[in-house]
């Protein structure tokens, strides 16, 4: 009998070719384009170092839309823009 091992993905991240450069960015502005669960958790990972985010896009999904009404740290705000 042979057993494969499965790995246990989380729902918010997938693998990582590369490990992501590091930026100080408490008290900067910073900007997401998309309102979907992806940019959402991009935008979460910014406001939890203290930058401001602003969000750009045509239609903002429910997580976007509450992130945004209860950010980690800095401020999110939302621009519905084509």
């Amino acid at each position: 009998m042979s057993r494969i091992p499965t790995e246990t993905l989380s729902a918010r991240i997938g693998v990582l070719a590369r490990l992501p450069v590091f930026f100080a960015l408490e008290n900067k502005r910073v900007l997401v384009a998309g309102g979907t669960q992806a940019a959402a958790w991009k935008a979460e990972l910014l406001s939890a170092t203290g930058a401001g985010v602003e969000v750009f896009a045509a239609s903002f999904g429910e997580e976007m839309l509450a992130l945004a009404e209860s950010p980690p740290r800095g401020p999110i705000a939302l621009h519905e823009r084509t």
